[in-house]
């Protein structure tokens, strides 16, 4: 975990979806346990650069949002299609 919101993966910084980045060294420190010897899945959300992650069957920025980080604005990162 370099942020709330950035996991490092295998050397790749993967943002995740709807979180914005937090560096609280205790809440990082947290969410890393909580990643700790489990399978993360991540696949491209359609937003650039941004990421959804599953772990255990949920949806990595919902945990991470029900711990108390903050969520990114809709507006932020998404461009209106017609």
């Amino acid at each position: 975990m370099l942020d709330t919101a950035t996991l490092a993966i295998r050397g790749r910084k993967i943002q995740l979806e709807g979180i914005l980045g937090d560096d609280d060294r205790r809440a990082v420190r947290s969410l890393a346990r909580f990643l700790r010897r489990r399978e993360v899945i991540c696949e491209l959300s359609g937003a650039p650069e941004r990421y959804r992650c599953n772990v255990d069957g949920q949806d990595l920025s919902e945990v991470i949002l029900a711990t108390g980080a903050l969520a990114q604005p809709p507006s932020a990162g998404r461009i209106a299609c017609g």
